[in-house]
């Protein structure tokens, strides 16, 4: 498994290459025939960008940081190019494109921070707050696209923290009736983040608590925020 810059995550058996210069010029072979690829990055005027290989070019959304050239499948003969950007707060975005059959495709506009597994997979982790939501993208060779794998809108948070305020836990999403009170100077773990819709059809997370006594339940992010102490919430 490799991970492709820049990560704030420290993954087990996790063969590294974060922190990879970005590059704007590049030799390479992309799709395996032997013969190496001139790739480059070319800024145009107003901060436009155009990823050029060989005589192909196409013009790219981003590209103020640059390019790597990653291995989404280490079975397969190719080695795909991500351009990408950061925002303010390190709000990464990225195209991923293929060089195949003299033709240059564009597989999908990702956010966040990505790791490349090599099998066929990538991850993105996006910071909510005080947690990173990870999502699962996978290469369809068929149509030549990246994929989000589905899943419940349910994510793993794992963050342990100390209860500073006594406060109320809902006992079940379909029903967000308080049922207990969590001790103060206990600690509880922030084990799941749950999308859920409210009553206004706006969208927010659920968190899922589990306390020292191992009861479970549930709550909103302010009552988490107002009555806990060591959550470090991010830009």
């Amino acid at each position: 498994m490799k991970r492709f810059a820049p990560l704030f995550l420290v993954l087990m058996n996790l063969q590294s290459y974060a922190q990879e210069e970005a590059l704007f010029k590049a030799v390479k072979d992309l799709d395996g025939d032997g013969i190496p690829e001139n790739i480059q990055l070319v800024e145009n005027e107003n901060y436009k960008y155009t990823l050029q290989i060989n005589d192909l070019t196409e013009k790219v959304a981003f590209g103020m940081e640059g390019f790597n050239i990653i291995d989404i499948d280490t079975t397969d003969q190719f080695k795909e190019i991500t351009v990408f950007t950061s925002g303010p707060s390190d709000d990464y975005e990225y195209e991923i494109f293929r060089y195949q059959d003299n033709r240059l495709r564009l597989l999908g506009h990702l956010e966040g921070w990505i790791t490349v597994n090599g099998d066929e997979t990538l991850f993105t982790d996006n910071g909510e707050g005080f947690w990173s939501r990870r999502d699962v993208y996978f290469l369809n060779n068929d149509i030549l696209s990246l994929g989000k794998f589905p899943h419940k809108n349910e994510y793993f948070v794992g963050v342990n923290v100390k209860v500073k305020n006594s406060f109320q836990l809902f006992n079940d999403l379909n029903n967000l009736e308080p049922f207990i009170w969590i001790k103060p100077e206990s600690n509880i773990t922030v084990l799941t983040a749950t999308l859920w819709e409210t009553e206004n059809e706006n969208i927010e997370f659920i968190y899922q608590i589990v306390t020292e006594d191992g009861l479970l339940g549930y709550t909103k992010l302010m009552p988490l925020l107002e009555n806990t102490e060591g959550l470090l919430m991010a830009d």
